[in-house]
């Protein structure tokens, strides 16, 4: 995947680069490199961009720092605004995941991205694919996300999604087919860990919720994230 991606720079931008925006350059690097590879670099003055082309390039990185909020607070109730026309979820001709472990069987809407992320408030029991992630059972990273707990505080879709382990048997059911996955891993990240949604060269699901609800903070501590790898 080959993206032109291009970053705005402000005033203050500049003064820090010493003045000229000559200095901005783009760089890449694999995870956990200590090398970067300095890209070709194209000055777009006239709208304040610095732009580059970018080879397997992990957007959501810098474009949206934290991932959606996966779950309301347990055992109360939050009121919800009406859901904008906007941001109505779409049905996709029937796609549906079921987890036989955790008995569920639900379908699956897609979450439109928007200038500030992804809404998931009206999910309820559905389940969300997070547009702009790889559409269910094509090549590439598809993330799906459900609530741990529901708007009314009681428990949602992915409730026991933690205790999902390696080798559990997930299911896609799409245009009369069933798309078997196996989960390859169970972690536990910080709610803003966007790496979660980077590139992956097979067809794999990456299931998110919240965990560990924190009465101080008003907010959850964690994240499951559960990876699993069609067969």
């Amino acid at each position: 995947l080959s993206l032109d991606v291009c970053f705005e720079y402000t005033q203050q931008d500049v003064v820090a680069a010493g003045g000229k925006v000559d200095n901005f350059n783009m760089a890449t690097a694999p995870d956990g490199a200590a090398a970067w590879t300095l890209l070709t670099t194209v000055m777009d003055e006239a709208n304040n961009r610095v732009c580059a082309e970018v080879v397997h390039f992990s957007y959501f990185e810098v474009m949206y720092p934290t991932l959606p909020e996966t779950g309301f607070a347990p055992n109360r109730v939050t009121r919800l605004p009406q859901q904008p026309s906007g941001l109505v979820y779409e049905e996709n001709a029937g796609v549906q995941l079921y987890i036989p472990k955790i008995d569920l069987r639900e379908t699956i809407v897609s979450v439109p991205l928007g200038d500030g992320g992804w809404d998931v408030r009206w999910l309820g029991d559905w389940i969300g694919y997070l547009e702009g992630t790889a559409f269910p059972t094509w090549a590439g990273n598809t993330a799906l996300t459900g609530h741990v707990y529901l708007a009314d505080g009681t428990p949602g879709p992915f409730v026991n999604l933690s205790s999902l382990r390696w080798g559990d048997e997930i299911y896609v059911y799409a245009w009369g087919e069933r798309y078997t996955y196996r989960v390859q891993s169970v972690e536990f990240v910080a709610p803003g860990d966007v790496s979660v949604l980077g590139h992956e060269d097979y067809d794999t699901l990456t299931l998110l919720t919240c965990q560990g609800y924190d009465e101080g903070l008003g907010a959850y501590r964690w994240r499951v994230v559960v990876r699993a790898v069609r067969e």
